[in-house]
Order: C-alpha cells, then sequence, then structure tokens
C-alpha cells in the first residue's frame, strides 16, 4: 500500500471519538483566533476587494462571508473568509487555521454540520498538513511551505466533510496535488494573504469534484513526477507521510504560537528582546545612533521587504518593526500604514540598523538554523549617541497564553464591530463545540 492510499484510509476511517482532550482544545484555540483575526482582516483594502469580488461574482448562497455576513457559493467564501484570515498575518502559527477553518464554516453552513464534526475534520486536516512537512525547505527554493502542505489537507478534510470514500479521497489528493501553489515572492503584497484561501477553495474544489467522479492520480503524493517529487525532490522524505500516522495525533502534541504583533512571526524574536530594552530604559529614538540584530538564520529569510515602500510590505521588514518599536514603543494593526511608513525619524532609523547571522551557526545545515515554526534566539543591540550599548538577547518570541488569546479575540472583534453580545456568544459557542448541533450558530454570531 503506497503513502497517498494510507493517507487517504487514515482520512476515511478516523473519527471524533479518536481525539483527545489536548487536541480538542488546541483546535478551538485556532478556530477562535481564526475567526478574529478574519474580522479584522475583512476590514482596509484587501477585505473591500475580496468583497466586491465576491459581490460581482455572485453566486448560489450557501455559504456567508465572516463579519458581513455576504451570502455566495461555497467556494467563494472559502476563498474570501481565508484572504480575510491571513491577510494581517495576526494568525496562529503554523498558518493552519487560516486555511482549515474557512471550508469547515463554510461546508458546515452549507451542510448544517455538527461541532463535532468540524473538530473530527480539522484533526485530519491538521494530521495531513503536518505530514507534509516531509517534503523538507520548500521555502529554500521560494515555495510557501503554507500553500503547498495545507491545500492537501485542506482536499483531506474536505474528503471528510463530504463523506468521500478511499478511491475518491485519493482522487482528491491528486486533484489538489495540482492546484498546490504559492511563492515567497509575494510576501508583503495581497497575494500572500490570498494563498491561504487559494489553498482552501483548491482543498475544498478538489474533494467536490472527486465525489462527482473526477480522477486525479491515485499516487500522487510517492509517484515518480508526483507531489513529493516536484515539490521537494532529493531533500523530501516520502517515509514520513505514513510514519506514526495518527499515533500519536499532531494536534494533540501541537505547538500552535498565538501571536501578540500583527506580522510576519519572524520579526517577533527582535521585538520581544527590544521593547523591554526601550522600556527599561526609557530610551527616545533620538538617542539612538545604531541598532544592531545578531541572530541564529541567514537574513533575510522570510523577511525580504528590507527596506519597505509600502507600510503593508513593512510586515515582512525587521527593520521597520525596530523602527516603529523605538517611536510609538509598540506595533499594532495601525502600524502599517504608509503615513507611518513615511515619517522621517522611521526612515532615519532603518538607515542605521544591521542584521547579521551569528557566525557560530554560517556553516550549520538550514535544519539546525532555525526551530521549525521560524522562530529562533536573536541578539539586539542599541547603540546610544552618549557611548552606551544595552543588549536583550531572547531564545524566541513572545507568545500569547491563556486569557491573552481570549483578551485578543475579544479586541478583534470590537473593532471588526461585533456587539458585545455577539462577541461573548461565539466564545461561549467555541467554548463548548463539541455539544453544538448546527455550526450556522456560529456563523451568526460573527456575521
Amino acid at each position: 500500500m503506497g503513502a497517498t492510499e494510507k493517507l487517504a484510509r487514515f482520512v476515511v476511517d478516523f473519527d471524533f471519538s479518536k481525539l483527545p482532550a489536548s487536541g480538542i482544545e488546541r483546535i478551538k484555540i485556532s478556530i477562535l483566533d481564526t475567526l478574529g483575526v478574519a474580522l479584522v482582516g475583512a476590514r482596509g483594502p484587501v477585505g473591500a476587494i475580496m468583497t466586491d469580488l465576491v459581490r460581482e461574482m455572485g453566486g448560489n448562497p450557501q455559504a456567508r462571508l465572516i463579519g458581513s455576513g455576504i451570502k455566495t457559493s461555497t467556494l467563494d467564501a472559502v476563498l474570501a473568509n481565508g484572504t480575510f484570515a491571513h491577510n494581517e498575518d495576526y494568525d496562529t502559527v503554523p498558518h493552519c487555521g487560516v486555511v482549515m477553518v474557512p471550508p469547515l464554516l463554510a461546508l458546515g453552513e452549507q451542510l448544517k454540520l455538527s461541532g463535532k464534526k468540524i473538530l473530527e475534520a480539522y484533526a485530519i486536516a491538521y494530521e495531513v498538513g503536518s505530514k507534509m512537512r516531509g517534503l523538507g525547505d520548500v521555502t529554500g527554493a521560494g515555495f510557501h511551505s503554507t500553500s503547498l502542505y495545507y491545500t492537501m489537507a485542506a482536499a483531506a478534510e474536505g474528503a471528510k466533510l463530504l463523506g468521500l470514500d478511499v478511491a475518491q479521497t485519493r482522487a482528491a489528493l491528486g486533484i489538489a496535488a495540482s492546484m498546490a501553489s504559492g511563492i515567497t515572492q509575494n510576501f508583503g503584497t495581497h497575494a500572500k494573504a490570498m494563498h491561504a484561501g487559494h489553498a482552501a477553495r483548491s482543498g475544498i474544489l478538489a474533494a467536490t469534484l472527486a465525489k462527482k467522479g473526477f480522477t486525479g492520480d491515485p499516487d500522487v503524493l510517492e509517484a515518480p513526477r508526483g507531489f513529493f517529487y516536484v515539490f521537494g525532490q532529493q531533500q523530501a522524505d516520502i517515509k514520513r507521510v505514513t510514519e506514526n500516522l495518527g499515533k500519536p495525533l499532531a494536534i494533540a502534541e501541537a505547538r500552535l504560537i498565538v501571536k501578540p504583533w500583527p506580522s510576519c512571526l519572524a520579526n517577533h524574536p527582535a521585538l520581544t528582546a527590544i521593547l523591554p530594552l526601550i522600556e527599561q530604559h526609557d530610551i527616545k529614538p533620538e538617542q539612538v545612533n545604531a541598532v544592531e540584530v545578531v541572530q541564529v538564520a541567514k537574513p533575510p529569510g522570510a523577511l525580504i521587504r528590507i527596506i519597505p515602500k509600502t507600510g503593508y510590505e513593512g510586515k515582512f521588514s525587521l527593520r521597520y518593526h525596530l523602527a516603529t518599536a523605538l517611536v510609538d514603543r509598540k506595533v499594532d494593526l495601525d502600524s502599517f500604514t504608509d503615513e507611518k511608513l513615511a515619517r522621517p525619524l522611521i526612515q532615519d532609523l532603518m538607515k542605521r540598523m544591521t542584521v547579521v547571522q551569528d557566525p557560530e551557526f554560517a556553516d550549520l545545515p538550514l535544519r539546525l538554523q532555525a526551530g521549525p515554526l521560524v522562530d529562533e534566539a536573536v541578539t539586539v543591540t542599541l547603540r546610544l549617541k552618549d557611548g552606551r550599548a544595552l543588549s536583550q538577547a531572547e531564545e524566541h518570541g513572545r507568545e500569547l497564553k491563556g486569557e491573552e488569546i481570549y483578551a485578543k479575540y475579544r479586541e478583534n472583534a470590537r473593532i471588526a464591530g461585533l456587539t458585545s453580545n455577539k462577541i461573548e456568544r461565539s466564545l461561549e459557542l467555541i467554548k463548548g463545540l463539541e455539544d453544538l448541533k448546527d455550526v450556522t450558530e456560529l456563523m451568526d454570531a460573527v456575521s
């Protein structure tokens, strides 16, 4: 039995009874955070463009857009909601929720699915997505790993929600493999946000077509010109697809990072280091002569917009983050505007910064230079005009925990315009998701 068939059999055979409490709680956190960031992401230029597109396309009114409640086809709702959720780059890492949650809500609304079915399908999708990491370091070739891993995960998720058998699930994976896409050169543009929506839509489209009898290669993962060879080639390890499949279940032990700042996670270790320095020593930007960053990974990594040209590009610029921290003493949703970027003091500070790799790690293989979730050790040094040098080292970036996660959701929902009653109702429904009879109730609360 090949890897694709084994994966398909896992998808078909898995049920809610195999999902431990630890997995359920992690899924709830991912759904909560994804909904919150999608509510915020539906605002602004990206949200407006996607909403206008949905209106123009019309479509069978099967599912709603998060926030506005506009009804459209399931596929278009998945595309828009996934793009909303990834728009601010404020979502949980790994970026699984922004691909997995939109199909769950859209198909859940169309088919009137229960919370248990939603939890079950998410667990399956996360398992499949985690196994796609056997491709290796696809970002080194310029691919966006989220797009590749989670297109396949969304296909598995759709297969479960639509009740596909093993042969149909293999076909769905085969179809989805031809739609997996996304390049890192688009980081800092609206296209990066659409990677999530496109991956989610592609996976559900693949499963929908497979249910109707559409075919895809049934051995697409391991075939000589299949998914693992094309995207991974020599570095790929197909054995990882079936190794310990569901034992233990990946979501039950997953490390999900809930972000405190709305930007690429690779910025966060340095932000975690610099903000306490500024606060403890009451540093004013005019005092700073230079800022030096020494990190494990070779720069720029994911932060390809070294000197950004737009505020939105600033989400992928470490220099902009550090300059903003020095000037505003915070980084938040309002930090990434063209007006904020254009400030002369920001522009001057960015020119005073250097970002280099720690020479101790320069010759190590990439897999030893950074963790699996991009966070990495970093040291930030502020060289002041009075001759002082202030340094702070951090092993990884700050993560939100416990009540902070609920506070983030409440604030995002408030910014998006939800009433306090709807905010608390949606929180209550997610906390008790396994008892929810129809996920439409949750969509009512976030529309």
